[in-house]
């Protein structure tokens, strides 16, 4: 119906849940330097904090990695530096597990 519509619009679909995930994945690297500068020139401390959540249903639960920090014109800037999917229950073990570096 779409490739009827618009040829081109086809070309836009996403062919797979793959091709989905390699997209945000390419996405959030392509930003990762950005959001790197943006934090070195903030002007403020910058305040690191998690969440977490769990969808209607409990089916997923996601854990986010957050800052947020004032810019150098003294706006309140916000980033989300990470949201992995969470397994099990919400303990403070659990999600530390989801955080620690692996070298």
């Amino acid at each position: 119906m779409i490739a009827a519509a618009s040829p081109l619009a086809e070309a836009l679909l996403w062919r797979s849940h793959q091709t989905l995930r390699d997209h945000i994945i390419a996405e959030y690297n392509a930003y990762v330097p950005a959001v790197t500068a943006y934090l070195r020139e903030a002007r403020s401390l910058i305040h690191v904090f998690f969440d977490n959540w769990t969808s209607t249903g409990g089916q997923y639960a996601f854990t986010s990695l957050c800052v947020h920090y004032l810019n150098g014109e003294g706006k309140l800037v916000d980033h989300l530096l990470g949201l992995p999917e969470l397994h099990g229950a919400h303990t403070g073990n659990n999600i530390a597990s989801r955080w620690i570096l692996r070298a």
